[in-house]
């Protein structure tokens, strides 16, 4: 392999790498402020969990936003319904507390939403929030909660930034990849089976996205480790052939 080639394969290497550690990065901030949720208020015995529920992922300093919910009476009676969000005041101590209480007809469904700000935020890192709604039909009682991750910029909104990183992630992994496998010259059966790790790799890093974007930090957290293993593993491995080359 002529220097060229070599130089142009680490470079592709490289750039993969920083987009999967931006990846993970990521991963890391979402479920770390989901985690930190988790215990938020928690305490009350319920059935399932809300449905209908949803935070955004993040807001910038400047940037308010909302949280909502969808409350349905799927029964064939009226029926009423208690409805409780608790959410952060600048302290994970402080908590906004807001009761509303409810009445349905058979299939109406209430639409609700509570607004949120950058100084609702404990530590200057997440808002951390919880509902509650305890009503006359079924399920009887349902919970909820989620982690609003503070992006301190003043520029842009928080989803915007979200988007910018994922989109940015993608193409470092999917450029470097390219210019990683036209220049790599190692024999054809080594070349394939680096490039299919590679991408199995890349793949176990987009599907920790995916779960922790859904919330679903106990799928997304034992995978995270998983991946920072397997890529302090690669890391340490690929130390070694440079020092014993």
């Amino acid at each position: 392999m002529s220097f060229l080639q070599r130089y142009k394969a680490g470079i592709g290497l490289g750039l993969y790498a920083v987009g999967i550690v931006i990846g993970l990065l990521f991963a890391i901030l979402v479920v770390w402020a989901d985690f930190e949720a988790y215990d938020f208020q928690a305490g009350l015995s319920v059935e399932q969990k809300t449905k209908g529920f949803s935070c955004p992922l993040a807001i910038t300093s400047n940037e308010s936003g909302l949280m909502t919910a969808e409350i349905s009476n799927n029964s064939t009676r009226d029926a009423n319904a208690t409805v409780r969000m608790m959410h952060t005041l600048g302290s994970a101590l402080v908590v906004n507390q807001v009761e509303q209480r409810l009445t349905f007809s058979p299939g109406q469904t209430h639409k609700l939403s509570w607004p949120i700000q950058a100084s609702d935020a404990a530590w200057d890192r997440f808002i951390m929030a919880r509902i509650y709604v305890v009503g006359s039909m079924p399920p009887r009682s349902t919970a909820d909660y989620c982690g609003i991750l503070l992006i301190n910029s003043p520029f842009f909104t928080g989803q915007q930034i979200l988007v910018f990183t994922l989109a940015l992630a993608l193409v470092f992994v999917v450029v470097g990849w390219r210019m990683w496998f036209v220049s790599n010259k190692q024999p054809a059966i080594d070349a394939e089976k680096s490039s299919r790790l590679m991408i199995a790799f890349a793949a176990l890093v987009a599907l920790n996205i995916f779960l922790s974007i859904n919330s679903e930090w106990l799928a997304s957290g034992p995978l995270l480790i998983v991946n920072l293993l397997l890529a302090v593993a690669v890391l340490a491995n690929r130390l070694n052939k440079s020092t014993f080359s």
